[in-house]
């Protein structure tokens, strides 16, 4: 199989690009998804800031000084015991940061105190990407990257795809194309059937820059972050690392599909 785009798959529609979708998606920023940051004073005891921690159920809190400015941030231990430390900037980030760099930053750190007018108004974690506009860009992310990896598949003008799934799948895709009324059979079969495709596709592998386990393994964090989406289970965020992989897939699959189009567009 050459990686040769059809006509038509070369003719990309407004809106099915990487840029597009960022595009949409700067206008939510940090702030979006940020929660009020709760503080207590400087000389507020350990005892008392346990219990506050724990009766809002909260992990973090800050302490202000004498001119109610928040200096230090406190975190309940796995022991149990008052963590305290002084803000630095490495801490901050400003409230207009848009939404898929929170994204990358938060692989690094657990949260991030937001900065609006000089003073710390909030708080982002890893939990916050629980939230709808986050959600929404997940999800947004992984739909446009199944569009190009379908792309990707339908350059082989033969067809040949046909062969590397079983009857029963292929059948469930007419079936989907039937009820449904519209798409090719490519677009009406599920992201599992093209996962087993592109496995068994070495030029597409190559294209993506990763082995078999690699994109298998991949893959199936992709789709389980999916079906949570689409499903609104709330347990998206319990394992973070998972979510930065999928938007990471999901960013490498758009980005070396836009480039194949983009090379052959030139030619």
């Amino acid at each position: 199989m050459e990686i040769l785009l059809s006509t038509n798959a070369q003719n990309i529609r407004t809106g099915n690009s990487l840029s597009d979708l960022l595009y949409i998606f700067n206008s939510i920023k940090a702030i979006s998804i940020s929660e009020n940051f709760a503080n207590l004073s400087c000389d507020t005891n350990e005892d008392e800031i346990i219990k506050f921690l724990d009766g809002n159920k909260f992990d973090q809190a800050g302490l202000f000084d004498t001119k109610n400015k928040i200096t230090h941030i406190v975190t309940k231990s796995s022991t149990g015991n008052i963590d305290t430390k002084e803000i630095s900037f490495n801490d901050i980030i400003s409230e207009s940061t848009p939404l898929h760099e929170v994204a990358n930053l938060l692989k690094a750190n657990k949260f991030f105190l937001v900065l609006q007018n000089n003073d710390i108004f909030g708080i982002i974690t890893r939990y916050d990407f629980q939230k709808i506009p986050a959600r929404i860009y997940i999800f947004g992310l992984i739909s446009l990257a199944e569009m190009h990896l379908t792309r990707l598949i339908s350059s082989d003008n033969d067809d040949g795809w046909k062969k590397k799934i079983n009857n029963k799948r292929l059948a469930k895709a007419e079936e989907n194309r039937k009820s449904r009324g519209i798409g090719s059979l490519l677009e009406n079969a599920q992201l599992c059937d093209k996962k087993k495709i592109t496995i068994e596709t070495p030029e597409l592998l190559s294209l993506l820059g990763l082995s078999k386990s690699q994109f298998k393994n991949e893959m199936e964090t992709f789709e389980d972050i999916r079906n949570n989406l689409a499903h609104s289970q709330n347990k998206i965020s319990d394992n973070f690392d998972a979510i930065y992989n999928a938007i990471k897939t999901a960013t490498n699959i758009i980005e070396k599909s836009e480039k194949t189009i983009k090379d052959l567009q030139t030619i």
